[in-house]
């Protein structure tokens, strides 16, 4: 299990949207447009490097650190 819960982690993957689309709103160029968009769309993929299933808390599921 990961520390996080679910709410958490599309919080922090969706973090980098804002920063490259705004940045694709500004550019007149199609082409510059067309790679920040798909950078910010990879860029979801980036924060997303947790293997662990995310905590469910309407489940009822709470993090336990076993050490």
């Amino acid at each position: 299990m990961c520390s996080l819960s679910f709410l958490e982690v599309m919080a922090t993957m969706a973090s980098s949207f804002a920063i490259y689309f705004n940045k694709a709103a500004e550019t007149t160029d199609p082409v510059e447009r067309m790679k920040y968009t798909i950078v910010g769309s990879l860029g979801y993929f980036y924060f997303e490097k947790i293997f662990e299933k995310p905590l469910n808390p309407v489940l009822g599921e709470t993090y336990e650190a076993y050490g």
